[in-house]
């Protein structure tokens, strides 16, 4: 599991981030462009204003942006990264342009795939043991998350034959380049 102390990137800091769509493709964009006002982003990122609002308020909450109070009107706001947020952006843009280049943003926007593939690591993992590692992940959003990133070939299931049968999961070759980019 990564430390927020390494790159600020930890497996609940993802999993809130995934909580909205949104989120990684804001600091994406604040770490490529710089300050943005709401316009400039919804333009930007081809989103609506309800689902760009409701982020940027996620991003506040979390302390990873601040609005501009200084600069521009009050009903067009700005907004610029805080100090944490800058700390993360780094890692999360290349994590961005890894995922729209593969064209997976459907599922890694998802809310438990990035906090999976962080869970899971370089080592073979257990169900409970990702449910203990992703709590308060219920067991059929863990199942139903498992199921898509098996799908899409980020992660392989392996049954061992012994009694009883043990289920562990491992990341493939995509999951083990978006886990590499989390952990530089």
């Amino acid at each position: 599991m990564l430390q927020e102390t390494t790159s600020d990137v930890s497996v609940s800091l993802l999993a809130n981030l995934t909580h909205r769509r949104w989120c990684i493709p804001i600091l994406a964009a604040f770490a490529n462009h710089g300050n943005a006002k709401f316009v400039t982003l919804a333009h930007r990122l081809g989103c609506g204003r309800g689902a760009l609002s409701a982020s940027l308020n996620h991003l506040i909450g979390l302390g990873l942006i601040t609005r501009n109070a200084g600069l521009g009107h009050p009903l067009r706001p700005e907004y610029l990264l805080s100090a944490r947020g800058q700390r993360i952006a780094a890692p999360l843009t290349q994590l961005h342009h890894q995922i729209e280049r593969w064209g997976g943003q459907g599922l890694a926007y998802r809310k438990w795939s990035l906090p999976l593939v962080v869970a899971i690591g370089p080592t073979r993992q257990r169900f409970n043991d990702l449910k203990t590692a992703l709590n308060p992940i219920s067991p059929r959003a863990l199942a139903m998350g498992l199921q898509q990133l098996e799908h899409d070939a980020w992660i392989s299931r392996v049954v061992t034959p012994h009694y009883p049968p043990v289920t562990q999961y491992s990341l493939q070759a995509k999951g083990e380049q978006l886990f590499n980019t989390l952990s530089t």
